[in-house]
């Protein structure tokens, strides 16, 4: 198994994995839900962009 390449990141004493929030992309309880919602807007902008390419792109054959 994989068990010697995981890194193990301890709980803090605030009880909360570091290294996860940082992956999940969750900082501090107040600047929590306006980061997130900027993340999942710009995360949409790149979807539109992409699937606008892959119309385009699809339209040519």
């Amino acid at each position: 198994m994989a068990e010697g390449r995981i890194k193990y990141y301890p709980i803090s004493k605030t009880k909360t994995n570091n290294r996860l929030e940082q992956i999940v992309g969750f900082g501090s309880e107040s600047s929590r839900s306006g980061e997130y919602v900027e993340r999942i807007k710009r995360i949409m902008k790149k979807l539109k962009e992409i699937s606008a390419r892959v119309d385009k792109l699809a339209n040519q054959f």
